[in-house]
């Protein structure tokens, strides 16, 4: 049996052509698989490898490769921490409407609970909080007893008013 130059015998006196076949139509139909090129081929490369990532500055010697490992997820347990209230609404109308000596202090607190959460020292916005809160609601308590007490003067001097011009 004489074969031509350059001609290969037909598919089917080949022996397993068939899985051949079979093997190239699939790595046709799938997406190239990934192939790994060693670190120090061809050009000289340095690379250091620290924390999982391959960065420039050491190399691999010959004969041992750099194996590259991607950070693993990690959970993290983080106390949720309760973000204390500023007061500061609360604050301006104690000033205004009540007490003002009282208010303009729970309104500096007030004031000072917005830095320091904004800081993230939550001891501190804690602390700050409490003496807004302290300061707004003594200076309700200072207002209402002023305006008790300045309720209760006029009445009586209105009252001896009316008792001194002979009226009683």
């Amino acid at each position: 049996m004489m074969e031509k130059a350059g001609h290969e015998n037909p598919p089917s006196e080949q022996p397993g052509s068939q899985q051949q076949q079979q093997q190239q139509q699939q790595q046709q139909q799938s997406p190239p698989s990934y192939t790994q090129q060693p670190l120090n081929v061809g050009q000289p490369q340095v690379y250091q490898q620290h924390g999982g990532y391959v960065q420039q500055g050491y190399g691999a010697t010959s004969g041992q490769g750099v194996v590259l490992v991607q950070p693993q997820p990690t959970a993290l347990y983080v106390p949720i921490v309760h973000q204390p209230s500023d007061y500061m609404v609360p604050s301006i109308f104690a000033c205004l409407c009540c007490f003002w000596p009282t208010g303009i202090a729970a309104i500096y607190f007030s004031m000072e609970t917005r830095n320091a959460i904004a800081n993230g020292d939550m001891t501190k916005a804690n602390r700050y909080s409490e003496y807004a809160r302290n300061l707004m609601i003594g200076s309700v308590v200072l207002g209402l007893v002023w305006i008790i007490i300045t309720i209760a003067v006029v009445a009586t001097n209105a009252a001896r008013a009316v008792c001194y011009y002979g009226h009683c």
